[in-house]
């Protein structure tokens, strides 16, 4: 970020303590740590020497052969030609300007050499250290002043005389080998292999991570988790794809480290020829000589003087363009060598050194090398011989937090577990914590560089643009001790952070630094949404506050702003950031009890809303804070200090709302407790409740306290949407579930129609909805002998994410035979298909065959698959959906010994006692039959699901028609409706048609006529003492709804036989006077019954309402009944009501059919 920069944290250069040139002892001092060649006899360890064959010796040992197509021609051995020159950037630039600057420098050097004292008309100066002093000269009068001019000629010809220094410098470029800037690496086989097996390595080594044990033996947990990945056969050392693949630094030549000084040389030279003109300007009388030969030849210098500078960017251009192709794209990416070669050689602190402090050395020197050039293969080896040699917690005791000396300096531990997070290479932070190396250890990652490539760069960037300006930091006195998930964070590396936080990094754990304003967690750096959002989720407290009342007053969110990053500021908005108000809100964001009791007691306001009594930018309350940081404590210690819990920010929301978004259970039970109100709505019509759907970690309790204190679990939003919707929405499987548990209607459908379901293209989303809810895609019906294969087909179905059941008929004997009967269309017309077993037997199944007219009825389809090669007569296609039958019979190998024959089941008369029937199966043609069925199946289930929409979508419209049509508003029509696709199926029972026996039918269709409780109105039944059984069954079920109801003649069940005619006369007069409505029964025999006649013209002239109920009493036969018992009966007579009727008729074939077909 723009308003902190990593590079003055000490993030951003990840190089050594000591000059980077030591770095080519890499391979030597692995062999040092690794301990294969040589033998220790040290002060502290004496172990035997021996060698162990390790998991991560077989990884060495396991090293794919294999080359790459195409070879380029063979380098000249000594001298590289005009084709190379002519086809490069820089060095031809570079190598002609050479020439050219030597001829001008010979052309100097030899005037001034070899012609006469510049009083003969020469350029020849004999004293030059004289002539380097600023005296002022003595002139003859009306002469010219030698003296005067030899001063500038000496400093003119220090120019010219810079000739060697101008060839060395160009020589990298001269075409001659010996003079090349870089060595030169033959790739090797492994190398190439590295390439071709990334992917593979990658996707190899996911599979293995689960595999990796949990044992607290630390190194015992090392060799685990190497050995998943060495049995692999692959290169663990293989970086992951659109990284460079080097394994080594790239190194720098002798010769190029020397043209690097040099060139420093030069600048040095330069800089003083130039401070030497500036000074002449105001001492001396150097600028007064008036000879031709000296001012032709001082100004003919500036021309080389100004081509050094040009020289020197070429030199600089070549160099970097040359270090970026071979993939070293940072100065720390190479090293030259020179000075740990000296120091190895002549260093006498090292010289004294034991054998076993040598070992230390060389061992932290391999590891953090091969975590930082991602060298598996030898970080294994260096700790398999760490262990060995130093014992089991030698990384504790390597790797402690190095320490601030006077808050001004430390010392790096070349922590490799930094270098590796950095990297984002996940393998190796796995393997480096196993081995012992704290996940929240604190280490120095910026360091400085003393090497010649950093010397030149860094008098180079005076004159010399850099493509990408950085912000290193070089100073000694700005020091960060960072962690190992901030160097993850900065770095963008994704994968590992997710890693560090799961082996239990600190995602609040702040950086210790010399500078206040770099004492920050890895929030404050993170410049990635994914990466913020990860951090979120592990409990990063994004309203921190670091340097409260100084410069880094600031939270996470004014930085984003502060750094145009807008997704960031987006991203931390959603999760309640804000920014820094008061140090109460502070207080109370971080859970200081303490502090927030100290304040409020010294009178701070708990309802403020910013310093000073300004109202902060999102408007929100020390409560606000503590909620969306799930800071129980201090959220007591407001509300018991008088923090109003129903305090709105700038977006409608109270404490309440953030509290159930974040899922803080503890927090909602807290400000319900104490007069949160959970019905209040904030600007996008939002209650607590449809923010709990939006919860990342949603739970049973939260939503249980929220539906306690008054909330409604199916509150919908103004699109209609549920919490539930709005938790699939956000693909939150967890709070979806919990919302199910709790009795979120699964079924209820948005404006557009849609259920919850229907809101995720994620089958294994939606297949764990319906099971956790009981909904079920397909009904399997198999008889009970062939349950086995049905299970099976069962489980085939759900591996694909796709519901199945069967039905359970041992409910059938305790229900009795009406229950049963609903019960059985209820579950069938929930179901989208059902799927027939078909076998010999099937036919005899009086069960089977009741199931599949039931479905036909219903209107659901019926597939059907077969095992026996069974026959289907005509009796069974009128059933099925379709006459294609799915055979299983080739996937069947053989049957069980003791299963019966088809003969026994055919011929047997009690099922019960058979056994079921098992087969052995053919898993391969299995799987390709039922690939057949699932295709079926899936477009049979999406038919259904658009189907419903669509009808759905015509009943939504409607509703909201009439509700416009009453007054009331489309909202208002959204959360007051309880509909779903269940209830709007087209099947409806038959005695639920005519006998309303559920609570929310009884108010839908007898809110309109229900009178007020306190009037007593009541429903009146004219019978005229006809159908007996009929009446006393309507007047059960419509006193079960809750409606008072009056039956001519009495109003208890038992209807009386005979009564008093003349006084029974006047009591129903009576009673239709008072009644809010009258039923009158109308059949062959009530009409020509005078008794009903008399009632229903009474009722008539006094205009109450009257619903006649037409009774037929026609006779069915068993097999007719049973078919039409489920269906709704549409009634007709010839000569009354027919407009009705058909109005009925067609309100209900319009849902089926599209207008236009009509």
């Amino acid at each position: 970020m723009s308003a902190l920069p990593l590079g003055k944290m000490g993030l951003l250069n990840q190089t050594e303590t000591e000059v980077s040139d030591e770095s080519h002892d890499f391979e030597s001092s692995l062999d040092d740590a690794t301990g294969r060649h040589s033998e220790y006899i040290g002060d502290k360890f004496d172990h035997e020497q021996f060698e162990v064959e390790t998991p991560f010796h077989r990884i060495i040992d396991a090293q794919p052969q294999s080359t790459l197509h195409g070879q380029t021609n063979p380098l000249p051995s000594h001298f590289l030609g005009k084709g190379y020159v002519v086809n490069s950037y820089f060095v031809c630039r570079l190598r002609y300007l050479m020439y050219c600057m030597a001829f001008i420098d010979c052309v100097g050097i030899a005037a001034f050499w070899f012609t006469d004292s510049i009083d003969d008309g020469g350029i020849y100066v004999e004293d030059a250290s004289a002539s380097m002093s600023f005296r002022r000269a003595s002139c003859v009068a009306h002469g010219n002043c030698s003296n005067s001019c030899e001063t500038i000629v000496v400093y003119g010809s220090l120019i010219y005389h810079m000739l060697p220094l101008v060839i060395l410098i160009g020589l990298p470029a001269s075409g001659w080998r010996i003079f090349e800037p870089f060595e030169r690496v033959e790739p090797s086989a492994n190398t190439f292999s590295q390439f071709s097996q990334n992917e593979e390595s990658r996707r190899l080594i996911e599979n293995h991570e689960s595999n990796e044990a949990g044992s607290s033996d630390q190194p015992t947990r090392v060799l685990t988790s190497v050995n998943s990945i060495a049995e692999s056969s692959i290169q663990m050392h293989s970086k992951i794809a659109g990284k460079k693949q080097n394994t080594t630094k790239l190194r720098r030549t002798a010769f190029l480290q020397i043209c690097e000084l040099i060139a420093v040389l030069v600048l040095w030279i330069n800089f003083l020829i130039m401070l030497y003109y500036v000074y002449a300007l105001f001492h001396g009388d150097a600028l007064e000589c008036d000879y031709a030969q000296v001012q032709l030849y001082v100004d003919l210098a500036v021309i080389p003087f100004v081509l050094h500078f040009v020289e020197l960017c070429y030199f600089f251009r070549y160099r970097e363009h040359i270090k970026m192709q071979l993939g070293a794209f940072h100065e720390e990416d190479q090293t030259g060598g020179l000075k740990s070669a000296f120091a190895k050689t002549f260093h006498p602190r090292r010289l004294c050194q034991s054998e076993s402090s040598s070992f230390v050395r060389n061992t932290r020197k391999a590891l953090y090398k091969a975590a930082e050039l991602e060298n598996f293969r030898h970080l294994s080896s260096t700790l398999v011989t760490a262990q060995e040699r130093l014992g089991r917690k030698f990384a504790s005791r390597m790797y402690s937090n190095p320490k601030l000396r006077l808050f001004l300096f430390s010392k790096s531990k070349k922590n490799p577990l930094h270098a590796a997070a950095a990297n984002g290479n996940v393998q190796m932070i796995d393997v480096l914590i196993h081995a012992g190396i704290g996940v929240n250890s604190l280490d120095k990652v910026a360091r400085m560089r003393l090497s010649t490539g950093d010397v030149f760069l860094y008098f180079a960037k005076f004159f010399i643009s850099d493509p990408v300006p950085s912000d290193t930091a070089t100073s000694i006195y700005r020091t960060t001790l960072v962690t190992p998930l901030h160097c993850a964070v900065y770095m963008n590396q994704i994968e590992a952070v997710k890693a560090l936080i799961a082996h239990g990094a600190d995602v609040n754990k702040c950086a210790k630094s010399s500078n206040s304003n770099h004492v920050v967690p890895p929030l404050f750096i993170a410049e990635n949404t994914m990466i913020v959002r990860l951090l979120l989720e592990a409990g990063a407290n994004h309203l921190l506050v670091p340097d409260p009342g100084h410069q880094n007053t600031l939270t996470a969110l004014q930085l984003a702003y502060l750094s145009d990053n807008i997704l960031l500021a987006q991203e931390l908005e959603k999760w309640g950031g804000d920014v820094a108000l008061t140090p109460l809100h502070a207080a109370a964001g971080a859970n200081h009890d303490v502090m927030v009791r100290k304040l409020l007691k010294r009178k701070a306001d708990p309802n403020s809303l910013g310093e000073f009594g300004y109202e902060g930018l999102h408007r929100r309350t020390p409560l606000h804070w503590a909620a969306v940081n799930n800071a129980s404590s201090s959220l007591l210690e407001l509300l018991t200090g008088g923090g109003n819990p129903n305090f709105q920010d700038r977006l409608g929301r109270t404490p309440l709302h953030w509290a159930a978004s974040l899922g803080s259970t503890e927090c909602v039970l807290l400000l319900l407790q104490n007069g949160a109100d959970c019905r209040i709505r904030d600007v996008f019509s939002m209650t607590p409740m449809l923010c709990g759907g939006r919860a990342r970690l949603g739970n049973n309790a939260l939503i249980n306290h929220l539906i306690k204190y008054g909330a409604d679990i199916n509150d919908c939003t103004l699109t209609g949407d549920t919490a539930l919707h709005l938790a699939v929405k956000e693909e939150r499987l967890e709070t979806a579930l919990s919302l199910i548990a709790c009795g979120a209607d699964m079924h209820k459908v948005n404006q557009h129609g849609f259920r919850p379901l229907d809101n995720t293209t994620s089958t294994k989303f939606q297949f764990e909805m319906k099971r956790a809810s009981g909904y079920r895609d397909v009904l399997l019906k198999a008889t009970p002998t062939h349950a086995a294969f049905a299970l099976k087909l069962k489980d085939s179905l759900e591996r694909m994410n796709i519901t199945a059941w069967q039905m359970d008929h041992d409910e059938s004997k305790i229900l009795d035979d009406t229950l049963w009967r609903e019960k059985l269309v209820r579950d069938i017309a929930s179901t989208s298909i059902v799927i027939a077993v078909i076998t010999q037997d099937f036919t005899l199944s009086e069960p089977c065959l009741r199931e599949l007219a039931t479905a036909k009825e219903v209107g659901t389809p019926v597939m059907a698959v077969s095992i026996e090669h069974a026959r289907i007569g005509d009796d069974l296609q009128v059933y099925l959906y379709t006459r294609q039958v799915v055979p299983f019979e080739s996937a069947i190998v053989a049957s069980h010994p003791d299963t019966p024959t088809a003969q026994d089941r055919l011929l047997g008369e009690d099922h019960t006692d058979l056994k079921s029937v098992s087969y052995l199966y053919d898993e391969t043609r299995y799987e390709a039959q039922f690939r057949l069925l699932l295709d079926g199946v899936r477009d049979e289930i999406e038919k259904q699901r658009k189907g419903q929409i669509q009808k759905q979508l015509s009943h939504n419209q409607t509703a909201m028609f009439e509700s416009t049509l009453r007054g009331h508003t489309m909202f208002d029509s959204l959360v007051g409706s309880h509909t779903s696709f269940i209830s709007n199926r087209e099947v409806i029972v038959g005695s639920e048609l005519d006998y309303p026996n559920s609570e929310s039918t009884s108010q839908i269709s007898g809110d309109s006529y229900r009178s007020d409780p306190a009037e007593k109105k009541y429903i009146f039944i004219a019978h005229g003492d006809c159908h007996r059984a009929f009446v006393r069954n309507l007047h059960e079920r419509l006193s079960s709804c809750g409606y008072a109801v009056i039956v001519d003649g009495g109003t208890l069940k038992d209807l009386p036989e005979a009564s008093n005619m003349k006084e029974r006369i006047q009591v129903s007069k009576n009673a239709i006077l008072g009644c809010a409505t009258c039923i009158v029964i109308v059949s062959e025999r009530t009409a020509k019954n005078e008794l009903v006649s008399d009632q229903l013209a009474f009722a008539e002239d006094k205009q109450r309402p009257i619903f006649p109920v037409l009774l037929n009493d026609v006779k069915l036969n068993s097999s007719v009944l049973s078919l039409l018992s489920y269906r709704p009966l549409y009634h007709f007579t010839t000569n009354v009501g027919f407009t009705a009727s058909l109005h009925q008729l067609m309100t209900r074939m319009r849902e089926i059919l599209p207008q236009e077909g009509m």
